[in-house]
């Protein structure tokens, strides 16, 4: 959803528990990292209304200049649909999609903001366009406004996960011709599943699975607090000490593998319902994609090849910044990243 037009970003992505910050020097050639960092999140600053101060410190205290952001919505705010229309104009098309994901939501047309993207073009007899539609209240659009208002930056984009994920990915690889691929953003509460194709979505789907559900299946099992599993999820991820697979190894794996048949059924979905071809690769991203053996775990149990996507391929990392730091996260950052990159 871009509101105003920019041409350098300050990409914010403000998660459950972290905030992720990227910021580049945009020219001609190759874009130069200027910034780039993850920080956790105090617990009890969101909910005192402190998040915009709190940004504010964080950006002073990595030395990020300038106050033009862009970010995203996420979690149970943003309202994704992949909606088939017929041909019609823009305008009419415009209304048409808010009708729709009114129709699909129940929240009043005025209360709405709504984007889209056209997925795909008619093809045979159907006469119709695929469209992934993204929506949130007005009233969680004017908050998040505000936030960054606090924290004394300029809300000049706001985008869904999607079309953040989209730009990174394109920024960094070479399409290949009818090729399709998929990316899946694990955060912390939710995932967002996207199948791309030459520099366009064709799917996306919101998934209930986050990196928590990991975090308090092992506190379970061990009988720890949360930051104690949260530490003990960093250190071992999916390769647990013998002593504790029959512990919180299993129902680890056993919330993956669920997550699996989400991706599974996502994807038979967009091949039947759009006619899609293969989707032969899978492109992680998102702090818990950084989880220990889940990348090798996807893939095995969904027989397609997974990978942690790099943000940072084509963007060079300057002497100044720690690259082996950078690197470590890197994951975490596409989409601050593809926020950071876009040109509006």
């Amino acid at each position: 959803m871009a509101i105003f037009s920019d041409k350098s970003l300050i990409g914010i992505h403000v998660g459950s528990h972290t905030l992720k910050v990227v910021k580049l020097n945009l020219g001609a050639g190759t874009p130069v990292i200027n910034a780039a960092f993850s920080t956790k999140i105090p617990d009890g600053i969101a909910e005192n209304g402190e998040i915009g101060l709190f940004i504010k410190d964080s950006l002073r205290a990595h030395k990020v200049s300038g106050n033009r952001a862009a970010t995203v919505i996420t979690g149970h705010s943003l309202i994704s649909r992949q909606l088939s229309l017929p041909v019609m104009p823009d305008k009419d098309l415009r209304e048409a999609v808010i009708w729709e994901m009114r129709k699909e939501t129940g929240i009043p047309a005025d209360e709405l903001v709504v984007d889209y993207m056209i997925s795909s073009t008619p093809s045979g007899d159907d006469n119709k366009l695929s469209v992934s539609a993204f929506a949130s209240r007005d009233s969680d659009t004017k908050r998040l406004m505000s936030t960054f208002k606090d924290a004394g930056l300029e809300l000049r984009l706001l985008s869904g996960v999607p079309a953040a994920l989209l730009t990174v990915f394109d920024h960094n690889n070479k399409w290949e011709k009818d090729t399709n691929y998929a990316l899946l953003s694990i955060r912390d509460t939710t995932s967002s599943f996207v199948i791309v194709s030459e520099g366009t979505i064709l799917f996306t789907r919101e998934l209930t699975f986050g990196g928590d559900d990991i975090t308090r299946s092992i506190a379970a099992g061990l009988h720890i607090d949360s930051m104690a599993a949260e530490e003990y999820k960093w250190m071992y991820g999916l390769e647990v000490p013998e002593e504790d697979a029959e512990k919180v190894g299993k129902a680890m794996k056993s919330l993956i593998e669920r997550l699996c048949i989400e991706i599974h059924r996502s994807i038979d979905y967009f091949q039947a319902q759009f006619r899609g071809g293969a989707v032969p690769n899978l492109f992680l991203a998102g702090g818990s994609s950084l989880t220990k053996g889940i990348d090798d775990f996807i893939s095995e149990t969904i027989g397609i090849s997974c990978f942690r996507h790099d943000p940072f391929k084509k963007i060079k990392i300057p002497s100044t910044l720690n690259k082996e730091l950078v690197m470590a996260i890197s994951p975490s950052l596409n989409i601050a990243t593809g926020l950071a990159l876009s040109r509006y």
